[in-house]
């Protein structure tokens, strides 16, 4: 961090403690010279901000990088869509077997239902139950 004072009005741009966004925040009042109070721009909740030198960990040499952790999660279908496009091309349609109910069904079968088309099964959830990856996207299916 720089030494320079920070005065109010002027922003900075940091993780909010209590909505947890990292957006910038307002200097509302100098406390000392190393603290001063800012309001977040999302929530408007207030809180002390401390200027504090970061010291960085010493690198070893030759040590790799650490990956980025990425927060948010995936949404499902769009997961289930790129899981499709990816094993679709290794599929042929013609082994595929007509989806009965009473059938028997193990991982990796190829199955043509009437509705939902050509599916892969991705794994037996349980007695009587089969998890198949269609287009449209998974669905839980029932068998013998």
């Amino acid at each position: 961090m720089s030494s320079k004072k920070m005065s109010a009005r002027e922003t900075v741009n940091t993780r909010c403690s209590f909505c947890e966004a990292a957006k910038d925040h307002t200097v509302i009042a100098t406390l000392t010279e190393d603290t001063v109070r800012i309001q977040c721009g999302t929530c408007d909740s207030t809180q002390d901000y401390k200027k504090i030198a970061r010291k960085r960990p010493a690198v070893k040499p030759g040590a790799k990088k650490a990956k980025p952790l990425t927060k948010g999660k995936t949404d499902p279908a769009v997961a289930e869509g790129k899981e499709w496009t990816l094993l679709r091309p290794n599929m042929n349609a013609e082994k595929a077997v007509a989806y009965d109910m009473d059938g028997r069904y193990q991982a990796k079968a190829l199955l043509l239902h009437s509705a939902f088309g050509l599916g892969l099964v991705m794994r037996v959830a349980g007695p009587h139950k089969v998890e198949v990856l269609f287009e449209s996207g998974k669905k839980l299916l029932r068998c013998h």
